[in-house]
């Protein structure tokens, strides 16, 4: 698991509580605790789900280009990167049940997360 921190990447805000914080926060879906964000998915329904995919693979592409721009990742590896993207939002259109959807989303917040702390990105301010 990656470590638990605010990256406001992608704009889809739940609200979680870290180990240590005393109240709930404004928390991106990919940087929440997995049992939070599980628990939020299993009660939306598959469109919002498919929306969420959507979202966080732009996401990830805007970050991906963004390091593209900044020297960290090639071109090559933008195309293969792209590539996984897109595929795995095509498998979202399948008629998959609710729980392999939020499987789906956990798959790309692990995928965001992964890229933008091996680049260190982030576009949280600290309080």
């Amino acid at each position: 698991m990656t470590e638990l921190k605010r990256r406001d990447l992608s704009g889809i805000y739940i609200f979680d509580t870290f180990p240590g914080e005393s109240k709930r926060q404004p928390t991106c879906i990919e940087d929440c605790q997995p049992e939070t964000r599980r628990k939020l998915l299993m009660t939306k329904s598959k469109e919002w789900l498919r929306d969420c995919i959507e979202q966080l693979a732009k996401t990830f592409k805007e970050t991906t280009d963004y390091l593209v721009s900044e020297k960290c990742v090639t071109d090559e590896q933008r195309k293969e990167f792209f590539a996984m993207i897109d595929r795995n939002v095509e498998r979202s259109k399948y008629n998959w049940a609710e729980h392999e959807l939020a499987d789906q989303v956990d798959f790309f917040c692990e995928k965001v997360t992964l890229l933008a702390d091996a680049c260190g990105v982030t576009k949280h301010v600290e309080d």
